[in-house]
């Protein structure tokens, strides 16, 4: 299956803003929580907050490739045509980040988060 590099059909103003909203920043709180208690998370906690993790890094427009992070706008798809994942450029005036938008503290973050399998 080839990448798909737009989305099917177009966010709704409704639901661009329910995601910036609502989806996103409970995204965070979920990771927070799965990371609050350093070195005392469960497997399943850890897992939890990277699966969370990849989610928000994949909305900026960021994936990991052998534990690195790099810039990928492309989607995640169901089928060869359709995709549910949101990327930050299918909100209004927002484009996906590039690595040279995050500082280095930003872009381990992501990456060691996105990657951590305990």
């Amino acid at each position: 299956m080839s990448k798909l590099t737009i989305r099917t059909q177009r966010l709704t103003k409704l639901q661009q803003r329910e995601f910036i909203n609502y989806h996103i920043p409970q995204r965070i709180r979920v990771i927070e929580e799965c990371f609050a208690d350093q070195g005392q998370n469960s497997l399943w906690q850890t897992r939890r907050g990277g699966v969370f993790t990849r989610a928000i890094a994949g909305f900026l427009g960021f994936n990991t490739r052998s534990g690195r992070l790099h810039s990928d706008c492309t989607y995640f798809h169901i089928s060869p045509v359709r995709s549910w994942e949101v990327k930050l450029s299918d909100i209004d005036g927002g484009s996906c980040l590039t690595l040279n938008d995050l500082t280095a503290p930003e872009r381990d973050a992501l990456e060691n988060a996105s990657t951590r399998q305990t």
